[in-house]
């Protein structure tokens, strides 16, 4: 039981902290958070997309859009990296979106 509220208490921490870089962003802080959660958010991606480097990219996409939405952010008793989650969540969607219809295969019918 101990070391169940001793994690919880470790997470908040991290949650707090997350939460001060947040209010008070700049270019060190940003790189702390993108070292904090790139990892994370990159395997997300990844076991989505199966491609590495489009993997990296989309990546990369969400911490440029997490960097421009900082202003907006506001703190909902969720973890900041659920945020970042969301954002790499919906860019997934869209670069699903924008595959043309030509890339995929098409299965012809049996029937021909």
């Amino acid at each position: 039981m101990e070391a169940a509220i001793g994690e919880e208490t470790l997470m908040a921490s991290d949650q707090q902290k997350s939460e001060a870089r947040v209010q008070n962003i700049s270019t060190p802080a940003a790189e702390e958070l993108y070292r904090e959660h790139h990892e994370h958010i990159f395997r997300f991606i990844w076991s989505r997309v199966h491609d590495a480097q489009h993997a990296e990219d989309l990546t990369g996409e969400v911490f440029t859009r997490m960097v421009a939405s900082l202003p907006d952010y506001s703190d909902r008793s969720l973890p900041f990296r659920a945020w970042l989650y969301r954002i790499a969540r919906n860019l997934v969607i869209d670069d699903y979106r924008k595959k043309s219809p030509e890339s995929l295969i098409v299965l012809e019918s049996a029937d021909d």
